[in-house]
């Protein structure tokens, strides 16, 4: 009962279109559960658009499915609130996109059994030799790594596939070898994969905060089901005024670039003054980079490491200049 939504429950999709129009595919689907209706822009700009909703404070569910295009869904808590915020959302994307170019519908979602969609959607990623993300119903085959992160997706909590999360998740790796059992500190930790993987890894002390409650309330869940729920501290705050003592030598601020700029520096302030103390800076875009680097400058950091990857830019940033024998650089881009 857990994995359905009620019928009455209100759906609202934002269809970004080119001028091929939308397309309905139903694949892999039984009779009656859901079809799905994916747009024509490419996911990269949709995925763009869904962290400018999220500044807003609108919370959209970002659908991928591989070969197909991507597709904005928001769920309002009640249908009474479903025209209210279609049009909020006609207002605010039509200031990002010609109004030719999109359009938003509200429907009733069917009853649907959305763990049996999921089991269509969702699978195992090796996001490192040593790293495994994977949903409870896949089993970790017989060459399993030493880090395995099981972790259910959900409608509103991150499932671990994404390219700013897979990115935090190598540097973790990285760094495990010379940083292991220093302190970590997840900003923004939303399902927990983060704090579980550096918990995983020998990271201590871990302590994880979010601005929802719900996702703090899901880190500790997760946190426990994968044996590390006694060494994750996560707590319910808002990053731009941080009003508790908290620091790390690694922080990770997985956060979209209107969070990072605007709290910058009680970010920075999280940062503990250990001469290799690092600092990752997520959630970017390539054109939001110049304004979050000069923030974050501003506060005594400079980059150490760009990591460009399709539509994001991934910061690697320290207090002082690098050890010696290791250089600021940009790598080449991530296909």
């Amino acid at each position: 009962e857990a994995n359905k939504i009620p019928a009455q429950a209100a759906q609202i999709h934002v269809h970004l279109q080119r001028q091929a129009g939308r397309r309905e595919i139903e694949d892999e689907f039984k009779s009656g559960e859901p079809q799905l209706v994916w747009d024509q822009h490419p996911f990269a700009e949709a995925d763009r658009i869904q962290g400018e909703l999220e500044c807003l404070d609108i919370t959209p569910v970002l659908w991928q499915e591989e070969q197909c295009p991507a597709r904005i869904e928001v769920y309002p808590p009640s249908p009474q609130e479903a025209d209210d915020l279609a049009a909020t959302l006609r207002h605010q994307v039509a200031e990002w996109l010609p109004a030719e170019d999109f359009d938003v519908s509200v429907d009733s979602l069917p009853d649907a059994d959305w763990l049996e969609f999921w089991r269509h959607s969702f699978h195992a990623e090796r996001v490192t030799p040593r790293i495994l993300v994977k949903p409870t119903w896949e089993e970790a085959g017989p060459d399993a790594p030493e880090c395995i992160i099981e972790v259910d997706p959900g409608l509103t909590f991150g499932s671990g596939h994404h390219p700013t999360t897979r990115q935090c998740l190598r540097w973790l790796d990285a760094l495990s070898a010379t940083h292991r059992g220093r302190a970590v500190l997840d900003l923004g930790c939303g399902s927990g994969i983060l704090s579980i993987a550096a918990a995983k890894l020998g990271y201590a002390p871990v302590v994880a905060l979010d601005h929802d409650p719900l996702a703090v309330e899901k880190t500790l869940e997760h946190a426990e089901s994968n044996g590390v729920g006694g060494r994750i501290h996560a707590f319910a705050a808002d990053v731009t005024a941080l009003d508790r003592n908290v620091s790390g030598d690694i922080v990770i601020a997985n956060i979209l670039a209107c969070v990072l700029l605007e709290g910058a520096v009680p970010i920075a302030g999280t940062v503990s003054h250990a001469p290799d103390a690092v600092l990752f800076l997520c959630g970017i875009t390539p054109e939001q980079v110049p304004a979050v680097t000069e923030a974050f400058a501003a506060e005594g950091f400079l980059v150490v490491e760009t990591v460009d990857e399709g539509e994001w830019t991934h910061l690697r940033m320290a207090r002082t200049l690098p050890l010696e024998g290791c250089h600021p650089t940009r790598p080449a881009q991530r296909p």
